[in-house]
């Protein structure tokens, strides 16, 4: 169990709330319809929605690898309720400062990458009728984005170890590689090997790229100085002011200013609320 220290639920994040939504929506109107009889989960749900090698390769259901991650487990609901934790804690501030517009495709591209590398893997591996469902490669996403837009962000581990986000997304990540390799040497690791980690780690990877690839963009500023300064070059100027031409050239790293940082400094303490 993870929390920040900083207030940052409740406002300006429409696209994290209504994917909660979506989700626990889907949970419950699966639950029902298998009840009642009229959707079975095995035989309907999992069988045209859930992601399996089989189904996408062998059957050409290619929309799996997509609708796969609004589904989850229906035997017990902690599968929907942590997912759902996480994005509910980390979401609503990745998502104001990307925009909402942008935060959905960021979390759909990072379902979808951990769906096409579980789908790779487990075909690899002559796993092809073992259904995959969950968020969980695009909430991966969203910890990893958290990351990098708020490194120095203290967070509470267990509610009670304050330890840095990039610390914790970073142990996060080492964790989900160390059970691959474990999976891969043919140890059983009993309940956790039915945990999707190869999803975990394309969802990673995806986010990873995303914001390696956009940190030069102001909208990307993050605590631990992923923007960058500029140096002054003068050139020759063809135009009729007098003097040589000013050109900026980015250039190295600076600390963010406060006013870069619309939620706030990564550095500032604990709201009162919420001191031990």
């Amino acid at each position: 169990m993870i929390t920040p220290f900083s207030l940052i639920w409740g406002y300006r994040a429409p696209v994290t709330i209504g994917l909660i939504a979506v989700n626990a929506a889907i949970w419950f109107i699966m639950v029902a319809t298998d009840s009642l009889g009229l959707l079975p989960i095995d035989k309907w749900w999992f069988q045209y929605f859930a992601m399996t090698p089989e189904g996408v390769i062998h059957r050409f259901l290619v929309y799996q690898i997509l609708t796969n991650v609004f589904l989850h487990d229906t035997t017990s609901i902690l599968h929907l309720f942590f997912n759902m934790y996480f994005l509910w804690v980390f979401g609503p501030r990745v998502e104001r400062r990307f925009s909402s517009r942008t935060f959905v495709v960021f979390y759909l591209v990072c379902g979808v990458s951990g769906s096409i590398l579980s789908l790779v893997m487990r075909a690899l591996m002559g796993d092809w009728t073992m259904p995959s469902i969950g968020a969980s490669a695009a909430i991966f996403g969203v910890l990893v984005a958290y990351g990098f837009l708020f490194a120095n962000d203290l967070l509470l581990l267990f509610f009670v170890i304050p330890i840095k986000a990039w610390k914790t997304v970073l142990g996060l990540v080492i964790i989900e590689v160390v059970f691959i390799i474990v999976t891969l040497l043919g140890i059983d690791l009993g309940v956790l090997s039915q945990i999707d980690h190869w999803a975990h780690l394309g969802g990673s990877a995806a986010a990873a790229v995303w914001m390696l690839v956009m940190a030069r963009r102001t909208q990307h500023i993050t605590g631990i100085g992923w923007t960058h300064d500029g140096i002054i070059v003068e050139l020759p100027n063809p135009g009729r002011t007098r003097g040589p031409r000013r050109v900026r050239i980015l250039l190295g790293r600076r600390r963010p200013a406060p006013k870069d940082h619309p939620e706030g400094s990564d550095n500032e303490p604990p709201p009162d609320w919420f001191k031990l």
